[in-house]
């Protein structure tokens, strides 16, 4: 009885310690905020796709930012790399030549921090 009461003590202790060293990265967290342009695609014609990343809520301009587009008919993503315009947003280009669903996942890494976002777009 008393040998289940220290392991259990100390499977305790190690979960405290894990939640509280996980706690302690959260002013790191990477985030990003995803806007099309126009916000409606219209097939055949060139949308910008726009991340815009965040660290502590502040705009950073030194992270790598690829994101995958796939149609509902795919099965494979198509990857493009957004570039930076220097005030903490990164921005590709695509003509969807299909209407349809498409959904956008977004990778963005700085150092040893990254995060990945998805986003649903319907193109008409």
């Amino acid at each position: 009885m008393i040998e289940k009461w220290r392991i259990g003590s100390i499977l305790l202790s190690l979960f405290v310690l894990v939640a509280c060293s996980a706690e302690g990265n959260t002013s790191e967290a990477l985030k990003v905020r995803v806007t099309i342009e126009p916000q409606s695609p219209q097939q055949h014609q060139a949308a910008k796709l726009i991340v815009q990343t965040l660290v502590d809520g502040q705009p950073i301009d030194d992270a790598a930012v690829t994101i995958g587009i796939r149609h509902d008919s795919e099965k494979e993503a198509k990857t493009v790399e957004a570039s930076p315009d220097n005030k903490g947003n990164y921005i590709a280009t695509e003509t969807f030549h299909e209407a349809g669903n498409y959904q956008l996942t977004i990778n963005a890494e700085k150092g040893e921090v990254s995060t990945v976002a998805t986003k649903q777009i319907v193109v008409e």
